[in-house]
């Protein structure tokens, strides 16, 4: 598994013995500003994507297909909803 799947996985899973050897694992690859620089970059696109999101910029069509139900299931699509009911 590669390792950023497998930071994807101890992440969503809650495991936090195996986030801490996947980051250890970064480490060793990386270095520490590496793996350091790696979670500012991925932060920094989770954020932006939050931005888009709260301020009403439609998701790509490319990027919705890709998330299927995904993005339903856990509520995003209410917020598009919601905020269209309040204009």
């Amino acid at each position: 598994m590669r390792l950023a799947d497998s930071v994807a996985e101890a992440f969503r899973s809650g495991d936090g013995a195996g986030m801490a050897a996947c980051l250890d694992d970064g480490e060793r690859a990386f270095g520490a500003i590496g793996l350091s620089d790696a979670i500012a970059v991925a932060a920094g696109f989770n954020a932006i994507t939050r931005i888009a999101d709260a301020i009403g910029i439609p998701l790509e069509a490319t990027a919705a297909a890709r998330a299927g139900d995904v993005r339903e299931v856990i509520g995003i699509t209410d917020f598009a909803r919601a905020k269209a009911g309040a204009d």
